[in-house]
């Protein structure tokens, strides 16, 4: 005597069968419920049965799986394509990706290199005093001590009265004339 197999039993009415069948072609649950006759409560209580859940889930993978080699010829032409450098990218790394191949994870050191704020004044001139002229040489050397990079410009006649700051004097250079 041989067994026989007993039919799957569907996880929802055998009334529902048309509703559901709607709703995996994506028609509005509204307009299901105007074609079934069903009422929307009835509906959205079919819809929470975890087989229901289950079924719908199962359909959306093979419907995926049938459009999967469709969608990688897709993107490899996408790849292929010269009109926009960015959808090639994207394309490729999402092949890439797809493969295993990831890029590099971004580096969690951060590196800050603090400067502190460029001196308030950047030139030197003759108007000045000798205390400020010392005092605006004073915050550019330690702007420098701290990395910061930059000019000071001295529109000073008077180089010998600054004690700090020696004057550089041009001597001719041999073949010259002045």
């Amino acid at each position: 005597m041989t067994k026989r197999s007993k039919k799957p039993k569907p996880p929802f009415p055998p009334r529902f069968t048309k509703a559901f069948e709607l709703l995996c072609q994506g028609v509005p649950k509204p307009v299901i419920a105007q074609v079934t006759g069903y009422s929307m409560r009835s509906i959205y209580r079919n819809l929470a049965k975890p087989e229901v859940k289950q079924l719908m889930v199962q359909i959306a993978k093979e419907t995926v799986a049938e459009a999967a080699p469709r969608a990688a010829l897709k993107l490899t032409e996408l790849m292929a394509q010269t009109d926009s450098k960015k959808v090639s990218l994207e394309a490729v790394q999402h092949i890439l990706g797809t493969a295993g191949i990831r890029p590099a994870p971004a580096s969690s050191v951060v590196n800050l290199n603090f400067v502190p704020p460029m001196p308030s004044r950047g030139t030197i001139t003759d108007n000045m005093s000798d205390d400020e002229v010392r005092e605006i040489e004073a915050e550019w050397a330690a702007y420098a001590r701290a990395g910061g990079v930059g000019y000071l410009v001295c529109l000073r006649d008077r180089y010998e009265q600054i004690p700090v700051r020696k004057a550089i004097e041009a001597k001719p250079v041999e073949g010259q004339t002045e």
